[in-house]
């Protein structure tokens, strides 16, 4: 009798079907992200640029990519139930795209220059996210 093997990344199997989801869901959040973005630019047309909205799409799937560690093509380094290797990935090539001349830090709302008094309405926010995904707790499947 054969064996199955059950495990996603195995040497027998070409994608997971949690990566074949995972495509699925990029997809359908591309396609949306491209016809909303479509039909409410062509109600602005003096401000609308069709190619700024397929670099928004570009960089929803890189984040995405990255997120997933590249649909489990990349190792997994870190361990854990929270992936921290795909959000450490994702943060770093947002930094990395931040500085593009392109971008610009400043333009890419990253500053350390505040408004005063700027932080007092931040931390009530901080403090209620900070609670909430304490209460999540990790995802386990």
């Amino acid at each position: 009798m054969p064996s199955i093997n059950v495990h996603p990344r195995s040497s027998d199997s070409k994608a997971a079907p949690e990566d074949i989801d995972n495509l699925i869901g990029l997809s359908g959040t591309l396609g949306l992200l491209l016809l909303a973005g479509s039909f409410l630019g062509f109600m602005n047309r003096q401000n609308f640029v069709l190619r700024w909205l397929l670099v928004a799409a570009l960089l929803v799937a890189v984040n995405n990519a990255l997120l997933l560690r590249c649909y489990g093509i990349l190792p997994r380094l870190l361990g854990g139930d929270w992936n921290w290797q795909g959000k450490l990935l994702a943060l770093g090539a947002i930094l990395v795209i931040s500085a593009l001349p392109a971008f610009g830090w400043g333009r890419s709302g990253l500053t350390f220059v505040q408004y005063r008094g700027s932080l007092k309405t931040v931390f009530p926010v901080l403090l209620l996210y900070c609670l909430f995904l304490l209460g999540l707790g990790p995802v386990r499947a």
